[in-house]
């Protein structure tokens, strides 16, 4: 019975034995025998023979895989300042004394430590391997092309920003310091509105002193040409229409309008619109065709109105709080900010939402305006950096702040 164990404990000696030296002549086909690697792995001295790796098959087989392994090289979302400044690496590390090529040799920046990793690797592969050749120059290439489209891409989008100015001469420019535009009837109270009429050079002034009042401007005296008094109402808000004969004002906390009409020199209240459920009006805008008059009601809701019959004609919703809105040069899109910092643009005729984008950086919109070419949209916002201008709300922005 005592000699069973002892011939078991042979035979496992044996396959020991065996185990041995099937796994010494895998590195030997693998890695062509200690002594082979060895040599392999000492710098400066050149590879002697070649192994298994080294055949044209095994070579493409293995850049094949190596270059599908690689993922695609991503921009860093965030840059922390403190990794770009570059500390002393120890060299006297029991990790890194291999490294060393002299004793007082104590300390290596990074990219000195880089650059010694990269020659002993390149030593151990007996050169520089084709597929990590490749991927430098695709990069390379790839960078260059890159900077050339941004640079064409930003004039294509933009224009030339140095030109030269064909109103404006060389030298120095003359100012002169003209009248007020309300020097013949200043405002007694705080003014909320100024706009310049559409064709015949009148400016129109309006506030909370209840009065709405035209000027004509000549620089010199500024006539005043016509004030109305509208009788416990702050106007919030006044605007001309898109043809000149009117003027819309709205109130601070009044659900009612009025349509001040020039030529006739009468005044209109519009009130209790049918449809229109809103406990105030104060924010609108005309559209430019003359068409609509688009007020800003609360809860997220635009509201349209006929400019000829003053009669409701629909709504349109986003989430949040409307804060602002424009049209387009056309009159044909409505632009819109949220307090949650989002843009929505709306087909007026079907009063469907086209499309919507974020305006990255705001948190919370101001207001808006659109270019006469529809091409740039631009987003205030209450931070100290100001808006931003986004191109086609549809397409990739070209932002930049302004």
């Amino acid at each position: 019975m005592a000699a069973r164990p002892r011939k078991h404990k042979l035979q496992s000696g044996e396959e020991e034995e065996e185990e041995e030296v099937v796994e010494r002549r895998l590195e030997e086909l693998l890695f062509g025998g200690e002594e082979a690697l060895l040599e392999r792995l000492q710098p400066g001295q050149e590879r002697v023979g070649r192994t298994l790796l080294d055949d044209d098959s095994s070579d493409s087989e293995v850049e094949n895989e190596a270059k599908s392994s690689f993922p695609p090289p991503k921009k860093a979302a965030w840059v922390d300042e403190e990794d770009e400044v570059e500390r002393p690496v120890d060299m006297t590390h029991r990790f890194r004394k291999n490294l060393q090529k002299s004793t007082t040799e104590k300390t290596l920046s990074v990219g000195q430590l880089q650059q010694r990793l990269k020659e002993q690797f390149q030593t151990a592969m007996g050169g520089v391997p084709s597929w990590a050749e490749n991927n430098d120059k695709k990069r390379k290439n790839k960078k260059d092309s890159d900077d050339e489209s941004d640079d064409e891409d930003l004039l294509r989008k933009t224009g030339n920003f140095v030109s030269c100015s064909d109103a404006l001469p060389k030298g120095l420019l003359q100012i002169k310091n003209c009248k007020n535009a309300n020097q013949s009837r200043p405002s007694d109270a705080k003014l909320t509105t100024t706009q310049f009429h559409p064709a015949a050079q009148v400016i129109m002034t309006a506030g909370i002193d209840q009065s709405i009042s035209l000027f004509q401007v000549d620089g010199k005296t500024n006539p005043k040409i016509q004030s109305i008094h509208l009788e416990r109402f702050p106007v919030h808000k006044a605007r001309f229409s898109a043809d000149g004969e009117q003027v819309i004002a709205t109130g601070i906390r009044n659900k009612m309008f009025y349509m001040y009409d020039m030529m006739a020199g009468k005044i209109i209240p519009v009130h209790n619109v049918r449809g229109l459920e809103e406990r105030k009006i104060d924010k609108f805008e005309v559209s430019p065709d003359g068409l609509f008059l688009l007020l800003i009601g609360t809860s997220g809701f635009l509201h349209l109105l006929s400019m000829k019959t003053k009669e409701f004609v629909g709504s349109m919703k986003i989430n949040g709080q409307a804060i602002a809105a424009t049209f387009s040069s056309d009159g044909s899109t409505v632009y819109t900010t949220s307090d949650e910092g989002e843009v929505y643009v709306w087909d007026v005729k079907s009063r469907k939402c086209l499309t919507r984008f974020i305006d990255e950086g705001c948190l919370r919109g101001t207001c808006i305006a659109v270019s006469r070419n529809g091409q740039y949209v631009a987003c205030g916002s209450p931070s100290k950096r100001g808006g931003h201008l986004s191109q086609s709300p549809w397409q990739e922005f070209a932002r930049g702040d302004f």
